[in-house]
């Protein structure tokens, strides 16, 4: 929604909502969790958020560079340099 809102502004609107959607429910979590668990709910919510973005970096990261690693197969031959070609 970020990229898209360049060419349609609410986009941008739909996107701050759902960020606040998404803190509620965070924060909301954290206070639970950490009632249950006798800690500092904002830290909870700093762990939580820190997870999120954490593991959806990550699987960005992982989908963009994917066809670049599975792309390219390694042929040895015995006495030879590795060669990469593709299959």
């Amino acid at each position: 929604f970020g990229l898209m809102g360049f060419a349609w502004r609410p986009l941008w609107l739909i996107l701050i909502f759902e960020l606040l959607i998404y803190l509620l429910v965070a924060l909301t979590s954290a206070i639970s969790s950490a009632h249950k668990n006798k800690t500092y709910s904002f830290l909870v919510l700093l762990a939580f958020i820190q997870l999120h973005l954490a593991y959806g970096i990550g699987s960005l990261w992982g989908v963009i560079t994917v066809p670049f690693k599975f792309g390219l197969k390694r042929k040895r031959q015995p006495g030879k340099v590795l060669e990469y070609h593709r299959e």
